[in-house]
């Protein structure tokens, strides 16, 4: 797996058969979420599928945010690199801008160990408009039952309750209203936050699980 480098963040187009990617937005020292753009090219090297990482901290460009002035030429590239993938994926109609199948972004982030506990996990969806309804009862329901698999007996999953994710995480379905349209209903993202307890003492058993997603994903829609 080789990276291509951008100014803002480094990608891998993936090996085009999986209809999903991965990303770790906030990866960059300083007010980095440590161990995320190691899972996240975990996920890529375990299943395939493309990944992003910004290269860039979130102090000087945030990604996982609506453009401004101090973030927009970031924003502008990694939206384009999403463009790179969905066309890599063949599901990309270039004459309407919207994708031709379903789609899955899971966007990789990192919380610290509070009142969700040591071993916890949090998937936001901005309350359901970043996804379907029927992705979004899917991931959870998987990454619960996954969760009890393979991670600690007292992981707790939970889902829209206290990370439910920015604004933009809805933009890549829905458009911002501006000038970005979006790919349409077919686009799905999620965040998913890790504690760090899980991603320090337990990052290969959650990048197992994160590729287990991306794969069932797959196979189920």
């Amino acid at each position: 797996m080789v990276f291509t480098e951008g100014r803002f963040v480094k990608y891998w187009l993936g090996n085009g058969e999986l209809r999903a990617h991965v990303d770790a937005v906030h990866a960059t020292s300083p007010k980095a979420d440590l161990y995320t753009a190691e899972i996240v090219a975990g996920v890529a090297r375990l299943t395939g599928c493309a990944c992003i990482i910004a290269t860039v901290s979130r102090t000087e460009a945030d990604l996982n945010r609506p453009p401004s002035s101090s973030n927009r030429e970031a924003i502008e590239e990694y939206r384009q690199v999403i463009r790179e993938i969905l066309s890599h994926c063949r599901i990309l109609n270039e004459r309407t801008g919207l994708i031709t199948a379903p789609y899955l972004h899971l966007a990789i982030h990192g919380m610290v160990d509070n009142n969700h506990g040591r071993h916890a996990i949090e998937i936001g969806t901005c309350q359901g408009n970043s996804c379907s309804e029927d992705v979004r009862e899917w991931l959870y329901g998987s990454a619960t039952a996954l969760a009890k698999e393979i991670l600690p007996a007292e992981t707790s999953v939970i889902m829209d309750r206290y990370f439910v994710g920015n604004e933009s995480k809805a933009f890549h379905r829905l458009g911002d209203g501006k000038r970005y349209e979006g790919y349409g209903s077919n686009f799905n993202t999620a965040q998913v936050e890790v504690s760090l307890t899980l991603r320090k003492e337990y990052g290969e058993s959650i990048i197992h699980l994160l590729s287990q997603l991306v794969e069932e994903f797959n196979h189920a829609f």
